[in-house]
C-alpha cells in the first residue's frame, strides 16, 4: 500500500480480514491516513498474527497514538523475518521508542533494514527520552543481516551499529551506506574504523561501508 487514502478503522478492518497475511509495505508520510477512532499501534500489529515481511514508514506510528506506545507487543510477532522502517529517526521522540518495540517483539528477526531520515525532511525534530541503553535487553539471537542507508552519525546511531554487534551472535553481513555529503572524508574514515574494529558477537561477520 502506498499513498493510499483510507481511515484508520478502515485500514485495521481490512488488515483484520486477512489474518493469513505474510507481507505488507505500507509506505506512507500519514498524511492519507485519516485519524478516526481511538485506535492504536498494538490495534495495528494484531492484525498480523502471521506476518513474514513488513516494510512500514516510520511516520505512520504518529497516527496510531504514539503516546501510548507500550514497551512490547501483548502478541508476538515470531513469524516476522525481515523487518524494514524507512525515514526512522534516531533523535525524533518516538524513534527509537518505536524501533525499540518492533524489534522487542520479533524474536525471530533474521534481516534488519533502516533507511534513515534525512534532517531536510523533517520538519520537527525532537529529541526523547528513549536512548540507546533502552535496547540492552533485547536478544538478537537469530539476526543475519543488518543495512542501515543514510548514515550520518547523528545521536545514538553509531551506539545502535556497535550495540547491534555485539549482541548478534550469528551475524553474517553488515552494510553501512553514508549518507552523500552529510560527513567529509576524516569523519568517515574515523567512524569506519570505529565500526570495523567494534567487537562483535559473530566470528564470521562481514563489514561493507560504503558512500551513498
Amino acid at each position: 500500500m502506498q499513498e493510499i487514502c483510507i481511515y484508520e478503522k478502515t485500514l485495521i478492518r481490512l488488515l483484520s480480514g486477512c489474518p493469513s497475511l505474510k507481507r505488507l509495505t505500507i509506505n506512507s508520510d500519514g498524511s492519507t491516513i485519516t485519524d478516526i477512532g481511538n485506535f492504536t499501534i498494538v490495534d495495528l500489529f494484531e492484525c498480523l498474527p502471521v506476518i513474514e515481511y513488513l516494510s512500514i514508514w516510520f511516520y505512520i506510528v504518529m497516527f496510531f497514538g504514539p503516546d501510548r506506545l507500550p514497551k512490547e507487543l501483548p502478541t508476538t510477532m515470531v513469524h516476522l523475518k525481515y523487518l524494514c522502517m524507512i525515514h526512522i529517526c534516531f533523535h525524533h521522540e518516538y524513534g527509537l521508542r518505536f524501533l525499540a518495540l518492533l524489534i522487542r517483539s520479533s524474536p525471530n528477526l533474521e534481516k534488519i533494514k533502516l533507511v534513515i531520515l534525512e534532517d531536510m525532511l523533517f520538519e520537527i525534530i525532537v529529541t526523547g527520552s528513549y536512548t540507546i541503553k533502552d535496547f540492552s535487553n533485547i536478544k538478537f539471537e537469530h539476526l543475519k543481516e543488518l543495512e542501515i542507508l543514510n548514515f550520518s552519525n547523528e545521536e545514538n546511531e553509531l551506539e545502535f551499529v556497535k550495540l547491534m554487534l555485539a549482541k548478534s551472535p550469528v551475524l553474517k553481513e553488515l552494510k553501512i551506506c553514508f549518507l552523500s555529503d552529510a560527513l567529509d572524508k576524516e569523519v568517515e574514515l574515523e567512524i569506519s574504523k570505529i565500526i570495523l574494529t567494534s567487537h562483535c558477537a559473530s566470528p564470521v561477520v562481514k563489514k561493507t561501508i560504503v558512500r551513498g
